[in-house]
């Protein structure tokens, strides 16, 4: 068995580092907190957002403006009062004999945060770029089944998305099959236009009339014809 690493090992094992790194400098109780705050004035900013953009429109013109000062505000008004308390709280944590088992948490911590960055980065990658069309130093990392599995259990929480991460659509694909599916649909242009005069003069009563008159007016020349050639025969014959 092979044991070489490739580029892509080293920068997952150095995101997982230094995420763990700054969790245990902050420590668990920090980092989770700070995950509740910026939730929470998300939420915040999307529910009670609505609500002031009647004020800030009647301070200001520009409705884009007005609705960004709205929710903004908003934001930064939950967000900030957490931050300030939840870092006093933390903080005497960290000061505290439980000090050291709050550090060693912040190690989970980081190295589950870390793993959800590295397996967003592998999806968004993954959209843009293949699997089959990813370079050598992707496809051949030893961590790779381990950060597709990550990225497969983020999938899952999203509803209508694949769960399995080879099924994604990229990007590139989509827009390349884009002018193909348009040259196939206009390889023939003349054929096109054929049927389009031929379902246009289906659909037309007056036209299905006339085509109408003109079959009859085709059988009624024949009929001559024919009559003409049997009395020019009887005319023959009897002289």
């Amino acid at each position: 068995m092979s044991l070489s690493f490739s580029f892509a090992d080293f920068l997952i094992v150095a995101v997982i580092l230094i995420s763990t790194g700054y969790a245990v400098w902050r420590g668990f109780l920090a980092e989770t907190l700070s995950v509740f705050e910026w939730v929470a004035a998300a939420f915040a900013c999307l529910y009670l957002g609505p609500y002031f953009i009647p004020l800030t429109h009647s301070l200001v013109a520009a409705w884009w403006l007005a609705n960004l000062l709205a929710y903004a505000g908003v934001f930064l008004a939950v967000f900030i009062p957490l931050a300030f308390m939840s870092h006093r709280f933390a903080q005497s944590v960290k000061n505290s004999p439980i000090g050291p088992l709050d550090r060693a948490l912040g190690v989970a911590f980081g190295v589950v945060r870390g793993m959800v960055v590295i397996g967003m980065a592998y999806l968004a990658f993954t959209y843009f770029v293949p699997i089959r069309q990813q370079p050598r130093w992707v496809t051949q990392a030893r961590l790779l089944p381990a950060v597709q599995a990550t990225s497969e259990v983020m999938l899952s929480l999203v509803p209508g998305q694949p769960h399995n991460v080879a099924a994604i659509q990229p990007r590139t694909e989509t827009v390349r099959q884009e002018p193909a599916a348009r040259q196939t649909r206009h390889s023939d242009p003349l054929a096109d236009i054929i049927r389009r005069n031929a379902a246009t003069d289906s659909a037309s009563p007056a036209a299905m009339q006339q085509q109408g008159t003109q079959k009859g007016a085709k059988r009624y020349g024949a009929q001559d014809r024919q009559a003409l050639d049997k009395l020019i025969e009887a005319t023959g014959n009897g002289k």
